[in-house]
């Protein structure tokens, strides 16, 4: 096994959800100590785009990534056929496209609710490259290499790499009408840690 996937999909507290994320979240730093303990590889999955999200997510989002040196595969959250949220984004008018080919994690098939479209994709976009940036990717790595040995340290940056900066790369591409976004999230984030 290179890395167990355990869905912690949303970090803030008292968020809509099952009771055994809310209990994750709630307890987080002893499950993860308990992991590290045994040397269990963990990547977790992270939703965004949900709700009761704001651009300021994004942002918390990178200092507890940060805070915990954890590896993350980040999603947007899709709207799936047979899905509550799926039949809310219908009724309020903000299903932007039910193609299921857009389903696929660069494309945003809804209107959200609390940001634009574009600070969702910026925000989305900033945090998968800044989470796979140098500096962030160190920390992590000696975390894990101190945690597991090489193998287990490489195996997991392999995957945040191929997961979410590769594809942090072809959004960038695909959306490069967002640069100036993303760079607003960047110079938050600097006067955040300044």
């Amino acid at each position: 096994c290179v890395s167990l996937l355990v869905g912690l999909e949303d970090i803030k507290k008292g968020a809509e959800g099952s009771p055994a994320k809310a209990s994750l979240v709630e307890n987080f730093p002893s499950v993860l100590e308990t992991l590290r303990e045994n040397k269990l590889p963990v990547t977790w999955s992270m939703v965004f785009g949900l709700d009761n999200h704001t651009p300021d997510t994004f942002l918390e989002a990178a200092a507890f990534i940060q805070e915990h040196k954890i590896d993350v595969n980040c999603h947007l959250i899709q709207p799936r056929h047979g899905t509550e949220f799926r039949e809310k984004l219908i009724q309020q008018g903000r299903l932007v496209s039910d193609d299921s080919r857009q389903r696929d994690g660069v494309h945003l098939t809804y209107e959200p609710f609390r940001m634009t479209r574009e600070q969702t994709l910026a925000g989305y976009i900033w945090l998968k490259d800044k989470i796979n940036s140098s500096g962030f990717l160190a920390e992590r790595f000696k975390s894990n290499y101190q945690v597991g040995g090489i193998r287990y340290a490489s195996a997991l940056a392999s995957i945040g790499l191929a997961a979410d900066w590769v594809t942090a790369q072809r959004m960038k591409r695909m959306y490069p009408e967002l640069k100036s976004e993303i760079q607003k999230y960047e110079r938050l984030w600097s006067g955040r840690k300044g």
